[in-house]
């Protein structure tokens, strides 16, 4: 059976994920527009997208707009060892971010 996603669709839980950097979001909050933007470590025009949508968060902010990124299933022996890719990646194409970043991490 193939899981759908509808609009009026309620939200997945978003607690399990692990909070790299920025504000965790605990609960999506009714009223509150939300962008997601899914990126990957090996994508060379992520750090420009994810810059550009902290910029876009923080002007529109004050009118119910709020942002994350996730990063991509990093493949990799350990949970720790994805975790610590990522916030490598991070520190080294965004060091100044400003939108939280969950990690979704698959261990191989």
């Amino acid at each position: 059976m193939r899981s759908q996603f509808l609009i009026d669709s309620r939200a997945p839980s978003i607690e399990m994920l692990t909070w790299i950097c920025g504000k965790p979001v605990f609960a999506l909050q009714r009223g509150t527009i939300y962008i997601v933007a899914l990126f990957a470590t090996s994508c060379v025009f992520c750090p420009k997208a994810l810059a550009d949508l902290g910029r876009l968060q923080e002007t529109y902010r004050d009118m119910g707009v709020e942002a994350f990124g996730v990063a991509a299933r990093e493949l990799a022996a350990t949970a720790d060892e994805a975790r610590a890719r990522v916030e490598t990646w991070l520190n080294k194409k965004l060091p100044n971010s400003t939108i939280p970043l969950p990690s979704s991490i698959q261990v191989k």
